[in-house]
């Protein structure tokens, strides 16, 4: 499941210096021009081999970390997983947002190296 879209907008409008923009369908307008380089960096990800998101209804990670996650909001971010303790049987994903409930959740890309590759 791809949540982003990129669109050529050269082919639509080949005067625009814009050349191209990210979509997210449940976003407005708005919000998806506000949030371009995040959009443009999860399009990417999304896009590579061997990346999907995981239901949290499939399976929850193996082990403690930080994982890329999708909330109820539709809103792509970044969330702590605990591993099972004595408070919660089958371990949690932190945040406090409203909306912030995990339904997908994915493994964190590689940092890129300092030449930014």
């Amino acid at each position: 499941m791809h949540l982003v879209k990129k669109i050529n907008l050269s082919k639509l409008y080949p005067d625009c210096p814009v050349k191209e923009v990210y979509m997210y369908g449940e976003a407005s307008a708005e919000a998806n021009l506000a949030m371009q380089e995040p959009l443009k960096k999860l399009y990417e990800y999304e896009n590579q081999k061997n990346t999907q998101w995981i239901s949290v209804k499939d399976r929850l990670p193996d082990k403690a970390g930080t994982y890329l996650v999708l909330g109820e909001s539709g809103e792509a971010t970044v969330a702590p997983w605990y591993e099972p303790n004595e408070y919660r049987e089958k371990g949690h994903f932190g945040g406090k947002k409203k909306g912030s409930y995990v339904k997908y959740w994915m493994p964190r890309p590689a940092v890129p190296n300092e030449k930014g590759e």
